[in-house]
């Protein structure tokens, strides 16, 4: 059973470390970085709202991190106990005790959690392809606006947020709430209905051209694909909602900031859209639900006179949030797997080589059997007839290719039952240990106990 357990069991220890670990470290840095951004001012919207995309995209990339750092790494040495025994007798005989140790249930349960949340992604994915479908149909379905009055008014909105790269606005009878989509082709939809209120439609076009010129297409791409991918996990789904508020708060401090705007107009706008709430798929939407816009429209009261940042200074700050989430993140698979049980048996810490601490996908073990190591051992004469007996503890290395080096007495008893044990280890022939598929060098430690009786 254990052998067809095993490779899964290996698998969910990969998960444990590779996955699991660093969502859980990641979770740890979220949460402290969130908590930290409740004490920013509001009037930082546009902060707010790229240092919660960055939290966002530093999950699955601290993920990818600790996936490269685990395929770069190249372990020389691997310290593994063996959780074997051999007992030889003076009489003749001899007996193993031990074996493969027990199979833990927690790495295989890992792997299990691990595939459930592997299909709340493909769901999640799914979602999002519809999403993408449902905004290429729109797309096909608008009408160009020619109208010179709106193409004046996307004009002076391009040039209030020096948005150089063409703008294509379009139009629809369907659509009843104005958003903004397009990376190649940067695109502002607004209702059919708005193009005959010119007075709106500046205000609709400030607050999108101010989508497009901060690159929030890009920003709620990346951030749907994590939610579509991580949307099971509480913060994920908590950092999901408010990014999403905190863009239109942005965007509307933007405006805000743009001379000669009538605010109880642009609230207004704001209530229209509220009424007409659609789901936004992939779409830089403006609208909110009324739950949300009621603290929109509180914080545009509240702010008077919206105090903007330096570009350099939040992309500097963005970026530290960033990287350092990756690194505290992919960085995981630094921390040493859960060690394996251990007793007497096995060299102390001053005693065992201390290159690595990692521990191989699959154990070494020697060709015929532990079996055949015990019966090629021979209790010396001397030493039964001294009445000498004891455990010997031999440390030595089993090559990538199956021999054996560097055998020594870790914890000795007598000379001549020391001799004999590093006689037959050094004799042995072994299976190498693997690692990700690779044979690699192991450092091993076997007891062999001489019994008179």
């Amino acid at each position: 059973m254990n052998a067809l357990v095993e490779p899964w069991t290996l698998a969910g220890g990969d998960a444990l470390r590779l996955f699991w670990w660093p969502i859980a470290l990641w979770t740890v840095a979220a949460a402290l970085v969130t908590a930290l951004l409740r004490f920013l001012p509001a009037r930082f919207a546009r902060e707010q709202y790229e240092l919660r995309t960055a939290l966002l995209v530093s999950l699955p990339l601290g993920i990818v991190g600790a996936w490269i750092f685990r395929l770069l790494e190249a372990p020389a040495l691997v310290t593994v106990p063996l959780p074997y025994e051999i007992v030889v007798y003076a009489g003749g005989g001899f007996e193993t005790t031990g074996g493969i140790a027990p199979l833990p249930s927690v790495p295989f349960g890992a792997l299990l959690l691990a595939a459930g949340a592997a299909a709340l992604a493909l769901v999640g994915l799914f979602r999002i392809g519809a999403d993408a479908r449902a905004l290429a149909r729109l797309d096909r379905s608008v009408r160009p606006v020619s109208d010179p009055v709106a193409l004046s008014l996307l004009d002076e909105a391009r040039d209030r947020f020096a948005l150089r790269r063409p703008v294509r606005l379009v139009a629809s009878p369907e659509v009843v709430v104005p958003a903004a989509y397009g990376l190649r082709r940067p695109t502002i939809l607004v209702p059919e209905e708005m193009l005959a209120r010119p007075e709106d439609l500046r205000l609709v076009l400030l607050h999108e051209t101010s989508h497009l010129a901060s690159g929030d297409f890009v920003f709620d791409a990346a951030a749907r694909v994590v939610r579509g991918l991580f949307g099971w996990h509480p913060l994920v789904a908590l950092l999901g909602r408010s990014h999403a508020w905190w863009r239109e708060a942005a965007c509307d401090l933007a405006v805000l900031d743009t001379p000669s705007i009538d605010r109880a107009r642009y609230a207004r706008v704001l209530l229209e859209t509220a009424v007409h709430r659609t789901h936004e798929g992939l779409l830089a939407s403006m609208g909110s639900p009324r739950s949300l816009l009621t603290r929109r429209i509180e914080t545009m009261t509240r702010i008077q006179h919206p105090a903007m940042t330096l570009p350099f200074v939040r992309h500097v700050a963005v970026l530290l949030v960033f990287a350092v989430a990756i690194t505290f993140t992919a960085c995981s698979d630094s921390t040493p797997a859960a060690a394996p049980p251990t007793d007497e048996s096995a060299p102390r810490a001053s005693e065992a080589p201390a290159e690595t601490f990692l521990t191989p996908d699959q154990m070494p073990a020697p060709q015929g059997g532990m079996e055949a190591i015990a019966a090629a051992i021979r209790y010396p004469d001397a030493a039964k007839a001294a009445g000498i007996q004891g455990k010997v503890v031999v440390s030595f290395v089993v090559n990538p290719d199956g021999t054996v080096r560097d055998v020594t007495v870790a914890k000795g008893i007598d000379a001549e039952l020391d001799a004999e044990a590093v006689r037959v280890v050094s004799e042995s022939a072994w299976t190498p240990g693997t690692l990700d598929g690779k044979p690699i060098a192991s450092q091993l430690s076997l007891p062999i106990s001489f019994r008179l009786q």
